[in-house]
């Protein structure tokens, strides 16, 4: 998830700005979010109109019970209590950003969902690929 620009793009509170790249893991039930056009239920086509999920952080004890999460360049998200929200088919590649009151930041990209393969359940863990892991890389091809 690079883009190259021409020129930089403002930050007037439309766009959003990458996550710091250096810095450190976010508190567990920091508030984050995501859009994208995922089907309303399993084994569905992706919806034609975007929706969005209200999520927050886990720590990742937690994550580690599911069985393909590395901490190293994962990190996850559920729904907050009041809403259950989560993923599903075709919500991959949505871009989890920050929703805790202060300028947006793109933190992860989602990767999968807690039973995905059988399921898209209310309140199911969502895996995101967390975008401060590929640091070297965008150094490497952006120079910063």
């Amino acid at each position: 998830m690079l883009a190259e620009l021409e020129s930089p793009l403002p930050l007037d509170g439309v766009n959003m700005a990458a996550a710091a790249l250096d810095g450190g893991p976010l508190p567990a039930d920091t508030p984050v979010g995501y859009a994208g056009y995922g089907a309303e239920h399993h084994g569905g086509l992706m919806r034609p109109d975007m929706h969005d999920r209200a999520l927050r952080t886990l720590p990742d004890e937690r994550c580690a019970a599911l069985e393909q999460y590395d901490p190293l360049d994962m990190l996850c998200a559920e729904g907050r209590t009041e809403t259950r929200d989560s993923a599903c088919n075709g919500d991959s590649g949505s871009g989890l950003v920050t929703d805790d009151g202060g300028p947006r930041r793109v933190i992860g990209v989602a990767s999968w969902v807690e039973n995905d393969a059988h399921s898209c359940s209310p309140g199911a863990i969502v895996v995101f690929s967390r975008v401060s892991a590929v640091r070297p890389w965008i150094k490497q091809i952006t120079g910063v």
